[in-house]
Parts: structure tokens; C-alpha cells; sequence
């Protein structure tokens, strides 16, 4: 999945063509062998009776019918390719946007920013009177995946569907810890991401899901349902796939044959071990063997460059 937001210049001014980093994310992905799902952010502020920020020029779009627009032109003839939409947060976002976006998911995938931090909720309050899960619910957004969802009511647990948890990240920026065992027991899904790309090991963000409670609750194994190891292997693949509206996460006949080998003999190993990935499919074509991509050195030597080059 890409979260994209650098969708124009430096100062704001639409590229030529005003799909140009959603252009070169699938492109890449194309490259790699990836499927992808391409989730255009939509910014429309630096936050609530907050100046603007010149440094934020490139995610803006000027109104929401700008973004759904932008969105809606968004196709590519590539079956490994989908779209869906990011309104990045309720302080990114009016309510108009999010009333506006409400009707238009048609069933595409969607994922919102929602009690991230604590001074979220109190922006949120003082421009909506609202916690941000509740004005999710006043705009008919409740079907959208809650990525983080960390700092919620009792009554949320039953509202929310989907949740997209980010636990590396959330540790890394201090935001909190998901509540997962509450959201588990309401029947929500939980997925797993990144967030800040600063390191993808899924695996691991499961580890830490029932890691991180596990301090929180200062109790073991927090989320063990009997199978902890395939209980959170799950939130890594099918849970992630159903967040995505992708038919993938799951090999059976008739379903893509997206899948990755470990060398282990359990989920268990495969969720608390060390051991890393050694081959990956998509489509059923191997586009990693034996733990390396094609593109890996090509890739470490082009990025080196672009780095050298912004640092110059």
C-alpha cells in the first residue's frame, strides 16, 4: 500500500502532470512486481485555526472537489493496480471534505488518521464538539479503516470496523498504545502498517502489537487466543488485504496467488522468531528467491545517488 501526500512542487504549483508522484510510486511498483494500492492523500490544511505551513505546499489540494476529481482520473489498465483515498486526518480535513467524501468510496478502500494523539481529540473537540471518531460517524465514515485509533471512549469499540495500527511507529512518535484486546473483543479488524516507512517488517509490527500491551496491561500474551502466533499472523495478511479491498491474503482456488515463504516451522517462529523472508510471489511469479530482489542493488545504488544528490 502507498499513502501518498507529495503530490505537487515545492511551492504548491501542480507538476504538468498533476498525477506525477502517483505516476512514479506505480511505476516502481511496477518495476518491483508489486500489487499496489495507491491511497491519494487528501490535505486541505495545516490543522485547525492554524496558519498555514509553506512546508506543507505540496500536499494541498485547493478544495475537495479539486481531490475527488484528482482521484477519480486516477486509472491504470494494470490489475495489480488500485486506488482508494486518504483523507489524511480530521485536523487535514474540514467536515465539508469529509461530508463530501462520505458517498463517494463507492467501495474503494479508504483510511483516515483518527486519535492518533491526545491533541488531536482536543482540536477535534473545540472545532466539532466531537471526539473524531464520533464526527466519523455524523459524516457516514465509519467504514473507513482507523489508522491508529489509540486514544478511544468506551463507546468506540463498537462504532469503529477497522482498524489499522501502526505499532513501531506509534512507539517511535510516543502516540500511545492501540487497544487492541478491546477492539478484538468488539469484533473489529485489525490491520497492520508502517506509517513512517522508516522500516516495513510487518512481522515484527505484529510482535509488537501484543508487545506493546503487554506493558500497558503488565500481563503476557495480552491478545493470546489460543493461537497468538496465527491470530497476529492474520492481522498481517488477511486482516491487511480486507483493509485494503484487495482479493489477496489468503491462497485458495480462484484467489491471486500472492504469498511468501519463511524458513521456519511455525507461525509462532514465524511471528516472535528472527528468521527473515525468503521468497515472495505475486501473481504467482517469485519476485524475491532465496531472500533477494533483481532490482535490490540497482535499487541501493540509484537511491544512494538521489540521496547524494539532495544533500549536495
Amino acid at each position: 500500500m502507498s499513502f501518498t501526500t507529495l503530490h505537487h512542487q515545492a511551492d504548491g504549483t501542480p507538476y504538468d502532470d498533476v498525477h506525477e508522484l502517483a505516476n512514479a510510486v506505480v511505476r516502481a511498483a511496477r518495476d518491483a512486481g508489486l500489487r499496489t494500492v495507491l491511497l491519494r492523500v487528501g490535505y486541505a490544511r495545516a490543522g485547525f485555526q492554524v496558519a498555514p505551513n509553506p512546508r506543507q505546499a505540496r500536499f494541498i489540494d485547493p478544495d475537495v472537489e479539486t481531490y475527488l476529481a484528482r482521484c477519480a482520473s486516477l486509472k491504470f489498465d494494470d490489475s495489480l493496480v488500485t486506488v482508494g483515498l486518504a483523507p489524511h486526518s480530521v485536523r487535514a480535513v474540514p467536515r465539508a471534505w469529509l461530508e463530501q467524501l462520505a458517498p463517494a468510496v463507492n467501495g474503494r478502500a479508504i483510511h483516515i488518521h483518527v486519535a492518533e494523539q491526545p491533541a488531536e481529540l482536543k482540536a477535534c473537540r473545540a472545532e466539532h464538539g466531537l471526539h473524531p471518531v464520533d464526527l466519523l460517524d455524523e459524516v457516514g465514515l465509519l467504514g473507513a479503516t482507523a489508522v491508529h485509533a489509540i486514544h478511544l471512549e468506551p463507546t468506540h469499540f463498537k462504532k469503529l470496523r477497522s482498524v489499522c495500527a501502526c505499532p513501531s511507529t506509534e512507539a517511535n512518535l510516543g502516540d500511545g498504545v492501540v487497544p487492541a484486546d478491546q477492539l478484538l473483543a468488539a469484533g473489529v479488524r485489525i490491520s497492520l502498517g508502517s506509517d513512517s516507512q522508516a522500516r516495513i517488517a510487518l512481522l515484527d509490527e505484529a510482535r509488537l502489537l501484543d508487545d506493546n500491551l503487554r506493558l500497558v496491561r503488565q500481563k503476557r500474551a495480552v491478545l493470546d487466543d489460543g493461537a497468538l502466533g496465527a491470530r497476529l499472523f492474520r492481522c498481517a495478511t488477511v486482516e491487511g488485504a480486507a483493509a485494503l479491498r484487495v482479493q489477496t491474503g489468503t491462497l485458495g482456488v480462484g484467489e491471486p496467488a500472492d504469498f511468501f515463504t519463511i524458513d521456519v516451522d511455525s507461525v509462532d517462529a514465524a511471528v516472535f522468531g528472527q528468521e527473515r523472508v525468503r521468497d515472495v510471489a505475486v501473481q504467482g511469479r517469485l519476485i524475491v528467491r532465496d531472500g533477494q530482489h533483481p532490482l535490490l542493488e540497482q535499487a541501493k545504488r540509484e537511491f544512494g545517488a538521489v540521496v547524494r544528490t539532495l544533500s549536495a
